[in-house]
């Protein structure tokens, strides 16, 4: 199986069907915020209700965080700092949270 995340690094615009977790969902389009050499993050709106989450992602592919190219992790956990400083600042406190394995929620095997 492809990896969607992947997809969406090399240009994929719109999430489809591919997990448990997409499954019967209408396909939504995401919306790319920020690149780098190491990271890309995107708007997503995977419940189809209007809410909304920022995903930081490493171009990595990684299943787990502690698979990770050490030097990759640290500007990822900066990226995500500076972007929630950011959200905080212009429309209110905001969660990170980060998903390592099934049981952590991680429906996409791309940290």
């Amino acid at each position: 199986m492809e990896c969607i995340f992947c997809e969406f690094i090399n240009g994929r615009e719109t999430h489809v069907e591919y997990s448990e977790f997409t499954k019967g969902k209408q396909p939504y389009p995401i919306i790319p915020i920020f690149e780098n050499n190491t990271v890309f993050s995107f708007l997503s709106a995977p419940d189809n209700k209007g809410e909304t989450h920022l995903l930081v992602i490493p171009k990595e592919h990684e299943e787990f965080i502690e698979n990770l190219n050490k030097k990759h992790t640290n500007e990822i956990f900066l990226i995500v700092a500076k972007m929630a400083g950011i959200i905080r600042e212009n429309y209110g406190d905001c969660s990170i949270s980060l998903n390592n394995g099934r049981n952590a929620d991680q429906y996409i095997k791309h940290i």
